[in-house]
């Protein structure tokens, strides 16, 4: 469309101007206002109009490619989620810890922030873990048999009540967890399957689903 018909910009980052990628896959905004910006060549933060790049993660000596990032959550520090690690990340004091679970890396497409936790789907141990920014420890929350096969790809908060959490799958749409009591329902009131990745809850709690071909409804 013609430039006039666009939402004007105030500023725009590229490659060009310091940014490590165009293509962009993640943002985040951390407590103190700087904007993450997650990209298929690795991390960015910006800050009063300045990009910082983070391209690998120096963890006990070993230097960790960050490469596709996939999801970023902040509050003080950001954690970052990618293809083969979840990072929490200082970039004040440039200090790194990796998120691992009995010693093990965490893989993750998403990454839900409540204050200062971070929850996450661990698919090999069909489980939604919380991490704990205050005390770098990861539990579980809930861990659902195996043979279930689930395999969410999003989470989201689905009222002011920050133990209550929307999980998204492809293929079987939508699941309510109740994080206190670990109960999962499947959330039918439509009478049909949702499967969309498409969605988000707007200011008003109001649940917003765009079905695969078929338009957008509201829950």
């Amino acid at each position: 469309p013609p430039r006039s018909t666009l939402v004007p910009y105030t500023t725009l980052f590229r490659s060009r101007d310091g940014l490590s990628c165009n293509a962009v896959k993640a943002f985040a905004k951390d407590v103190y206002g700087r904007l993450w910006v997650g990209t298929i060549n690795g991390a960015n933060l910006i800050s009063n109009g300045t990009v910082r790049q983070y391209q690998y993660f120096n963890v006990k000596g070993q230097d960790i490619v960050t490469g596709d990032v996939l999801s970023i959550g902040c509050s003080r520090r950001a954690v970052i989620a990618t293809t083969n690690h979840i990072i929490d990340f200082d970039p004040d004091n440039d200090s790194t810890r990796p998120v691992t679970y009995d010693g093990k890396s965490i893989r993750t497409e998403h990454i839900l922030m409540s204050g200062d936790s971070a929850y996450f789907f661990n698919a090999p141990l069909c489980a939604v873990m919380v991490y704990d920014l205050n005390t770098c420890r990861t539990s579980i929350v809930a861990q659902f048999p195996s043979e279930r096969q689930f395999h969410f790809t999003k989470l989201m908060h689905y009222s002011d009540d920050p133990n209550q959490i929307l999980l998204v799958e492809d293929d079987r749409g939508f699941y309510h967890l109740n994080v206190t009591t670990g109960a999962l329902t499947h959330m039918d009131q439509l009478g049909i399957n949702v499967t969309s990745r498409a969605s988000f809850i707007d200011s008003n709690s109001i649940l917003w689903i765009a079905y695969k071909n078929m338009g957008i409804t509201d829950l």
